[in-house]
């Protein structure tokens, strides 16, 4: 979900390509039902599969879904992966991060950029934090830090002001 919520908002800011579902906000971030049920056909189609990471600590549980190509995925995304060329970069992008396996860091990049989405003007660190908590968000100083460091290395923010 993270990872595609990214790739769309880079999509949208650098091509005419466009991913065509939307999101919302939810308690990890941006949802998609699209997305979702999207996931649910490849993995009953036998080209995906899915598993869980627990990723709790003493202060949450929380689990992280992770997503993997069988092999007849790969077969079939290598027999259609240059229609798809702008978009297998973003995800690239969002790797090169290197981050995109770090759950918190993807989260809160995701949450922002939807914030920010929602803004026609620069705003501070700060204030990301309070729209985050009226969406139900909590967002600690570090991760909004991560966060715009992702948002800025893949071009879906500028510099954000520290106030």
């Amino acid at each position: 979900q993270k990872n595609v919520f990214l790739a769309k908002e880079m999509l949208k800011k650098t091509t005419s390509v466009q991913i065509a579902v939307s999101f919302k906000p939810y308690f990890y971030g941006p949802f998609s039902p699209e997305v979702s049920n999207g996931l649910d056909l490849l993995i009953g189609g036998g080209l995906l599969k899915c598993h869980e990471r627990d990723l709790s600590n003493d202060e949450i549980e929380m689990k992280q879904s992770v997503y993997e190509l069988t092999d007849s995925g790969r077969k079939a995304f290598h027999a259609i992966e240059g229609k798809y060329a702008e978009l297998t970069q973003c995800f690239a992008e969002i790797r090169g991060t290197g981050n995109h396996e770090n759950t918190r860091v993807l989260a809160a990049a995701a949450k922002i950029r939807l914030i920010l989405s929602r803004h026609e003007s620069t705003i501070s660190k700060s204030s990301l934090r309070d729209e985050a908590s009226k969406l139900g968000w909590k967002l600690t100083p570090q991760d909004v830090n991560e966060a715009v460091e992702v948002l800025v290395s893949t071009r879906l923010a500028g510099v954000v002001s520290s106030n």
